[in-house]
């Protein structure tokens, strides 16, 4: 027989009747299975993992791995890496050179090491650590936690309530949802702000009632008060409690309430913010 390019000799005996009394014997013959050849095995520097939960490491150079399904164990090794999780709870780590990390859904940790990296966690609550090196680190669905480390990092939590912190050096907190402000966005929680070293980007497609200047926010867009009531009822579009550190999009102005707005972040530390410590694009 022939089997996916195979080919065997198998011997039976069988008798075929002419319906008239006479007979045809036969000790061999040829049978042909025509089956699909197996897929290609990945190209070098692929490495795939399976339906079940993985331990994959990469080389010195830079690798693809991608974890597939199930609760995988990824290790970049050297090299320029991109390494994916997919589904299940995976935990990923770029250790050295600038890699690029993304968990997939479920609720994954990601490391990045040494190396400028590029971190995202996607769906899930997920942990997102950048290492020594200046990091993206983008949140993506969920309730996730940020963390820069040294290195000028750039924190975006995305959807959900977030925690984010900088660490050493000058960071940027980013919020942009891609979308125009909605209050059921979360309010992330930015730890360790500094004034006159970190900044906070607002992107226009998310408050759209600000001015984008080239250093700060306008004045009169900006105002510190001592209580949420004063926040709601200020001229100012953007107003921060510096008693309690809650940030708040005051997108009506003056009038009742926050309008389309509200609460976005809270400042743990509760500094004495600027007009000058806000980007916006």
């Amino acid at each position: 027989n022939t089997a996916g390019g195979d080919e065997n000799s198998d011997n039976f005996t069988f008798t075929v009747s002419d319906g008239e009394g006479g007979e045809i014997a036969a000790t061999s013959f040829d049978i042909t299975v025509n089956q699909p050849a197996p897929p290609p095995p990945p190209p070098p520097g692929v490495i795939n993992g399976t339906d079940g939960d993985d331990n994959l490491d990469g080389t010195p150079d830079g690798d693809i791995i991608n974890g597939l399904e199930g609760n995988d164990n990824i290790s970049g090794l050297g090299g320029r890496d991109i390494l994916r999780g997919n589904e299940g709870n995976d935990r990923i780590e770029g250790n050295l050179g600038n890699d690029r990390l993304i968990g997939g859904d479920d609720d994954d940790t990601l490391i990045g090491g040494i190396g400028n990296d590029d971190i995202r966690g996607q769906n899930g609550d997920d942990s997102l650590i950048g290492g020594r090196g200046s990091d993206i680190i983008i949140g993506g669905n969920g309730a996730d936690i940020l963390e820069g480390r040294p290195g000028r990092d750039r924190l975006n939590g995305g959807p959900g309530s977030d925690t984010m912190t900088g660490g050493a050096s000058r960071d940027l907190f980013i919020f942009n949802t891609n979308a125009e402000f909605s209050t059921d966005i979360g309010i992330d929680t930015i730890v360790d702000f500094t004034p006159g070293q970190d900044l906070i980007l607002l992107d226009r497609r998310t408050f759209t009632a600000l001015t984008a200047i080239e250093n700060g926010i306008t004045v009169s867009e900006f105002e510190v008060v001592t209580t949420d009531a004063d926040a709601a009822t200020s001229d100012a579009l953007i107003t921060y409690n510096s008693t309690t550190g809650g940030l708040f999009y005051n997108q009506n102005g003056s009038a009742t309430g926050f309008g389309n707005g509200s609460q976005f972040a809270l400042l743990e530390n509760t500094p004495a913010l600027e007009a000058a410590d806000f980007r916006v694009r």
